[in-house]
Order: C-alpha cells, then structure tokens, then sequence
C-alpha cells in the first residue's frame, strides 16, 4: 500500500534589496535543535537556517512570477525523489504562517 505524503508548507519571499533572489521558507521545518531557525531555500546556497525576524525585515512576499522556477525547483527534490525509498512530500503554498504553530515545531525540535 502506497503511503500517503506528507504535507510540507513553504511560503515564497523576494530580498527587499535590487537583487533578485528569492527565498523559499519552511516555516514549520527547524533548521537547528535549539529552534532559532527555520528551513529556507535558495538557488544559491539551497538548504540554509535563517530567522523569522530577519526574513521579514529583509524580503517582502513573492509573487507568482517570481517564484515559479524556484517553485519547480524544489517540486523535483521534494515530490520527485531520486533513490526509491526516499520520503515524497507534497509542497503547499502558504501567504502567512500561524507564530503558535511555529512556536510548537521550533519547540518540538528542541526536545
């Protein structure tokens, strides 16, 4: 029997400076034990740990646009995994996060 995916939110933001990355983060998905950061990704770099605060301060949201090759990108390492037997994760756009359920995933990393 085939498992289900698991569902894996990602909101899409742009630097507010004149270059043109963009940034995918995880909001749910703690980078470190100690739960300072979330999961970002980028084209440069790819996976990464960054704060909220700063990825506020810093980006503004991404539009549609923007963010489609990035998108695609991350479809073929998320939805489509190379070896058999690798999770399958679906991605779901998200606008805004819910701050409690941030709070719980970056706490439940830290236990």
């Amino acid at each position: 029997m085939k498992k289900k995916p698991e569902t894996i939110e990602v909101m899409f933001r742009k630097y507010r400076d004149k270059s043109a990355e963009i940034l995918a983060v995880f909001p749910y998905e703690a980078h470190d034990r100690a739960g300072r950061f979330v999961t970002c990704y980028a084209h440069v770099g790819q996976h990464g740990g960054a704060q909220m605060a700063h990825v506020h301060s810093a980006t503004r949201p991404a539009k549609p646009d923007e963010y489609a090759e990035l998108y695609q990108e991350l479809k073929g390492i998320y939805e489509k995994p190379k070896f058999s037997g690798d999770p399958v994760c679906k991605l779901r756009i998200v606008k805004r996060r819910s701050s409690k359920r941030m709070r719980e995933a970056l706490e439940k990393a830290r236990l």
